[in-house]
């Protein structure tokens, strides 16, 4: 049995160790809530969403110029589309003359007939393909465009769908109407005569093809008017972006200035903090798991009332669960610390200023030893907090037995 002068300084110390631990873990509390309130808080306000507004205001300035380029390509388009009309109105002199140059060389010669007539089919088709040329020339900007709104995706779409298979067409209908009436183009004197003229199935193809064109030509218009209509609203978001974007810099720089300004910028103290909190929470760990040790070999001793703690206590004190939530609090903004500062990647950068993944996973792995070896005291802790069932103690046990 020890003596009680022995007995009276292990409670004696005991009390000494929940103080010191009272001191300590009250310290720990509010540090850790300074410094997460100082630095993680500020960190999830203004560094995070830095690069998050700066890609909005990225994509708002690429959609704007993407409107640009769109309602420029449509315009484009439409005067193309003006050059196709005049090259089809054109087109039946052109195909006249050629045709009766080609005749004029060759009469009078002695040859069959059949080279003049492939030759006019020929002339046909360069005349046709003359016409080609000229509308690839009216969709060709609309080609050249990367991610087309849909106006411009539709225009596109109807007139390779429509004008272009019509104009195909047209070949097809004039080698018809020649092989039914060589002499069709002599019909075309008149300046404004069509291609309609040949027959009555070019007529219907010419009308077609005047009617997809004019649907084109308005489609062309319609874009071009709802690509300007979207700058006006794309030039606001992006100088709302902007001015957002100088707010969260401007907060930033503030975060660390006078006179609370330390030599670690708020990147650097949102890397190190989840360290710095994770050694903490261990410390606070371990030495409560001390406390307990001490209590355990003081069974029998009613040291709730001799050394009295707001944090360790026996079965059935008021306040246990609010303790184990005081204890378990370290841990919890050790890991909401880890999670934010492992979610900027920004974070982790070599001396030049470069993303370094060695660095994160450094980081990482000691975040997540940190993390884990707290989480694997947790089990022994709350069987701790919750406390063991007060014993009375043994001298006064005694004295009742023995009265």
């Amino acid at each position: 049995m020890p003596e009680p002068s022995d007995r009276e300084r292990a409670i004696a110390a005991y009390a000494a160790e929940v103080r010191a631990f009272h001191t300590f873990f009250g310290a720990v509390l509010v540090v850790i809530a300074a410094l997460h309130v100082a630095v993680v808080f500020p960190f999830l306000q203004t560094r995070a969403p830095v690069p998050l507004v700066a890609e909005a205001l990225a994509r708002v300035k690429q959609e704007a110029a993407s409107a640009e380029a769109a309602a420029e390509a449509a315009q484009a388009a439409a005067g193309a589309l003006v050059e196709f009309r005049d090259a089809l109105d054109s087109g039946p002199v052109a195909l006249r003359r050629a045709i009766a140059d080609l005749v004029a060389r060759t009469r009078g010669a002695t040859a069959e007939s059949a080279p003049l007539e492939e030759a006019i089919r020929q002339q046909i088709g360069r005349q046709v393909e003359a016409l080609g040329v000229a509308l690839d020339g009216a969709l060709g900007p609309l080609r050249a465009l990367k991610n087309p709104p849909v106006e411009i995706a539709e225009a596109l779409r109807a007139g390779e769908r429509d004008l272009a298979r019509h104009v195909l067409a047209l070949n097809e209908v004039l080698r018809e109407a020649f092989a039914a009436d060589p002499f069709f183009w002599q019909r075309w004197n008149d300046p404004g005569t069509t291609f309609g003229a040949a027959s009555l199935r070019a007529e219907e193809t010419v009308r077609e093809i005047e009617q997809a064109r004019r649907s084109l030509d308005r489609q062309l218009t319609a874009a071009a008017a709802a690509a300007r209509s979207r700058q006006p609203v794309l030039q606001a978001r992006s100088a709302d972006l902007a001015v957002r974007q100088r707010d969260l810099k401007a907060r930033l720089d503030g975060v660390n200035s006078p006179p609370w300004s330390i030599p670690l910028g708020l990147g650097d103290l949102a890397r190190l903090f989840p360290v710095f909190a994770g050694i903490l929470t261990l410390m606070v760990f371990f030495r409560l798991k001390r406390i307990f040790a001490l209590r355990r070999a003081h069974e029998g001793v009613n040291l709730d009332l001799l050394a009295p703690s707001w944090v360790v206590g026996s079965r059935g004190v008021p306040g246990v669960w609010w303790a184990l939530i005081l204890v378990c609090a370290p841990l919890v903004a050790t890991i909401h610390a880890s999670v934010a500062a492992l979610g900027d990647p920004g974070l982790y950068t070599t001396v030049l200023g470069d993303p370094s993944s060695s660095s994160a996973v450094a980081f990482g792995a000691v975040y997540t030893v940190l993390v884990l070896v707290g989480i694997v005291q947790l089990p022994a802790l709350t069987r701790g907090l919750m406390g063991t069932p007060q014993r009375r103690p043994q001298g006064k046990t005694g004295r009742g037995a023995s009265g």
